[in-house]
């Protein structure tokens, strides 16, 4: 079980996610959220693969909600403002999944798959009923986000901290950074996707 804490002390708790399963339950972090009911099924713009985000699609794409980012700049007020924008929002009643890549050729370091209790009660119907929210978390969706990228930027934020986790050599010119991706998979049914993700800059 992962935490994600802001730069206030205050705690997102996440749940473990996994990269196998049944691609209809929120915990699969590998799988793309689909419409529940089969007459209005529909492909997301990027199939149902993780992968295809993590690995394949180009930074330069820059539509249906998926962003690239770095931590050079106010990554909270920045962020803060692009979430806005996007119409991310929620309450405190949301599960997050979580999982910390431990190689490098993943794509990712840490993550995370934000799930409202609107999509677990009518998204992941069989999962809510199997595993009901009880507790809500201690900050709202959009600070839990946000909660996120400060825990990640105090683990990963220096280049020996990325190569210490990945066990890797530092590049023979230029630098490693810590950058991150956004991905609104659901606006409808809020669920949301953040990973960290190592940035190469040339020297």
């Amino acid at each position: 079980m992962l935490t994600f804490e802001n730069n206030h002390g205050q705690k997102v708790i996440a749940l473990p996610g996994q990269l196998v399963g049944d691609e209809d339950s929120p915990t699969n972090l590998a799988a793309i959220a689909r419409e529940p009911f089969a007459w209005e099924e529909r492909r997301h713009p990027f199939g149902r693969s993780m992968e295809d985000i993590l690995r394949k699609v180009e930074l330069t794409t820059s539509s249906f909600g998926l962003l690239y980012f770095d931590v050079r700049h106010d990554t909270r007020q920045n962020l803060g403002a692009a979430l806005a924008l996007l119409d991310v929002c929620g309450g405190s009643k949301y599960a997050v999944f979580a999982q910390r890549a431990d190689d490098f050729q993943q794509g990712y370091l840490t993550q995370a798959r934000f799930v409202s209790d609107f999509a677990l009660t009518f998204c992941f119907r069989r999962w809510k009923e199997a595993h009901p929210l009880h507790q809500p978390q201690p900050l709202d969706l959009t600070e839990g986000i946000l909660a996120f990228v400060e825990s990640e930027i105090r683990a990963f934020g220096s280049e020996s901290a990325i190569c210490e986790h990945f066990r890797i050599e530092t590049p023979d010119s230029g630098s490693y950074g810590l950058g991150f991706g956004f991905l609104v998979e659901d606006s409808y049914h809020r669920i949301y996707r953040l990973w960290s993700r190592v940035v190469y800059y040339p020297q």
